[in-house]
């Protein structure tokens, strides 16, 4: 498996299409694993790994990547997607769960998107401005209505009813499913990753040897555990051969 240094990133444009496809293409579990694994394998081959799917970013908005001076890393041993690939990886997570919700009910899943997208922008301009993230997180928060409970999400696991939220608790929920998607897709590319790794890796061929000793391992452990009545039945060629 030839792989090239992050040939990926060269076409942010056929990037964009690869991870849509990754995103959109969810008719059916069959289709969509299959879907999938095509996408994978062709961005695996370009230099992608399932790294791609974890975002350099911790709960709090700190940058995970933050250099020294010198250029080192200021947290080592954490593996994350760069700066430049977090907003592909984020944006096929979004597209992807909001497909789903547009799949199950659309007239929800627009409602719960519009208030996502609102308080999305807003934590942006708030950013942008030079607000700490934690801040600007609760501002944006706070441009969504908190009085009606109109988007549903999930079912109460007794009652088996729609759990109903604000815009302003389901812009919490979806920032936590999103997050989760990206975990789904992260251990997905990395089974994608070893699948390959494993079909490149000559098979071991066990010597005829080995495979007769496992026998007659399995044999002799099932001699050992026989009713002795059963022992004595059996014929006299066995018997001899196995010392009984």
């Amino acid at each position: 498996m030839t792989i090239q240094n992050k040939s990926y990133m060269d076409n942010k444009a056929l990037l964009v299409k690869e991870l849509d496809t990754l995103a959109i293409n969810i008719d059916t579990a069959k289709t969509a694993t299959i879907t999938a694994s095509e996408v994978c394998y062709r961005l695996i081959n370009q230099g992608m790994t399932s790294t791609f799917f974890v975002s350099c970013y911790n709960k709090s908005g700190y940058n995970l990547k933050t250099k020294n001076s010198d250029g080192s890393d200021i947290i080592i041993g954490v593996d994350t997607c760069s700066v430049e690939e977090e907003p592909f990886a984020k944006a096929c997570a979004e597209k992807l769960f909001f497909n789903i919700q547009l799949k199950r009910d659309s007239n929800n899943a627009k409602k719960f998107k519009n208030a996502y997208d609102k308080a999305e922008s807003a934590l942006k301009e708030f950013l942008n401005e030079g607000m700490g993230h934690n801040q600007a997180l609760a501002k944006a928060k706070a441009t969504l209505s908190d009085k009606v409970k109109n988007i549903h999400y999930g079912v109460d696991k007794t009652t088996k009813e729609k759990i109903f939220y604000t815009e302003r608790d389901i812009y919490g929920v979806a920032r936590q499913q999103i997050s989760s998607v990206m975990g789904t897709l992260r251990r997905f590319m990395a089974s994608i990753e070893t699948n390959m790794k494993n079909a490149n890796e000559p098979k071991r061929v066990v010597p005829l040897k080995d495979k007769i000793d496992k026998k007659l391992t399995e044999i002799r452990k099932l001699i050992s555990d026989a009713d002795p009545k059963a022992l004595q039945a059996l014929p006299k060629s066995i018997k001899d051969i196995f010392d009984i």
